[in-house]
């Protein structure tokens, strides 16, 4: 197994990426369901995430994967937590700019969205569209 890993040299990606322009990307929920569908962000990283109008309440985690049909694990940071942005912050019409979630996704190129945390799934009574947006 390999996974694609992508460096900043030491810099926050605040720093990084001043002044280039973002570009969007969709992840959606279907509704009934608690993950999005798989998303490519190529040589991107995500600096921001836009929720949707409408959420049902539940945290937000990550799951990330070494090929766009692979296998999807949960995102763990180097202590071994999971990465989640909390049901409190996780709200609907909110734009999300969390640095600390936000680099810790940086070396992911493929990755899902995921209504919940591990082994507490939450499934959206709608679909949801997550509007990333993303800089390279």
């Amino acid at each position: 197994m390999s996974v694609e890993l992508r460096t900043r040299s030491g810099q926050g990606q605040a720093g990084v990426f001043i002044g280039r322009q973002a570009e969007t990307l969709t992840a959606t929920i279907a509704a009934s369901a608690a993950q999005s569908n798989a998303i490519d962000l190529h040589a991107n990283v995500l600096v921001a995430l836009v929720m949707p109008a409408v959420w049902t309440t539940a945290a937000l985690s990550f799951l990330g994967a070494t090929a766009l049909d692979g296998t999807y694990y949960p995102v763990l940071d180097d202590a071994g937590t999971e990465v989640i942005i909390s049901s409190a912050n996780a709200v609907a019409a909110r734009v999300i700019v969390n640095n600390t979630i936000l680099e810790k996704l940086a070396a992911l190129r493929f990755i899902k969205f995921r209504s919940g945390g591990v082994g507490a799934e939450v499934n959206q009574a709608a679909e949801r569209v997550l509007t990333l947006l993303v800089k390279g």
